[in-house]
């Protein structure tokens, strides 16, 4: 059995865009990923592993994304925001994450950060979110089924309201949970200050 391609999925709007050859270079560098797909309305070209899908113009965050579902062939791939520059990550664990997505039908996806107010429902490794949970779907790094995300995702939302409202959507969901890691295992920093790439060392958190 050949080993599925491990794609990232991303949405820039051109006037944002500066973060991402520095977003892609830190994916890279892993030799984990197979493949990106970066929608934009900006004419670029950023590698032979990387799609981009032409967005005409900047239709927001959840139009944007939903264009790009059209175009994603695999069942399973990464998104989260184009600010969480990665910094290292447990291969071992991504990968079981990975599997755990791909091959069990009541796991919808699972976020790759953890923070202790997240509630989850067991002891495991990889955990159900309680489901009263504000941010029940989130942002964050995540691994995703596109049938999931296509049921919770809809036109119109930013992607604040997408977290807000997705998760209410996610939520009565039953047959289907949305997971984290008990640990972090996608340690990434945020190089975005107001849109634009920022590497002050006064500016940049680094999360996980």
């Amino acid at each position: 059995m050949s080993r599925p391609l491990r794609v990232w999925l991303l949405q820039s709007p051109e006037k944002y865009f500066s973060v991402v050859p520095v977003f892609l270079k830190a994916l890279r560098k892993t030799k984990y990923f197979d493949g990106f797909y970066v929608a934009t309305e900006k004419t670029v070209w950023l590698g032979t592993d990387c799609w981009v899908i032409d967005l005409k113009k900047d239709n927001g965050w959840s139009n944007n994304i939903i264009k790009t579902l059209e175009y994603v062939k695999e069942d399973v791939f990464f998104m989260g925001c184009e600010d969480h520059i990665l910094t290292d990550f447990d291969e071992t664990l991504v990968d079981a994450a990975f599997w755990a997505v791909k091959y069990i039908d009541d796991i919808g996806c699972v976020r790759l950060t953890h923070k202790p107010r997240i509630p989850l429902d067991t002891d495991d490794p990889i955990s159900p979110i309680g489901r009263s949970y504000l941010y029940y779907v989130s942002l964050q790094p995540t691994i995703w089924k596109k049938s999931y995300l296509e049921k919770i995702i809809r036109p119109d939302e930013t992607a604040w309201e997408f977290e807000i409202l997705g998760s209410g959507r996610a939520q009565f969901i039953r047959d289907v949970n949305a997971c984290c890691v008990r640990k972090t295992i996608f340690n990434y920093k945020n190089l975005m200050e107001k849109g634009v790439l920022a590497e002050r060392d006064d500016y940049v958190k680094i999360h996980g």
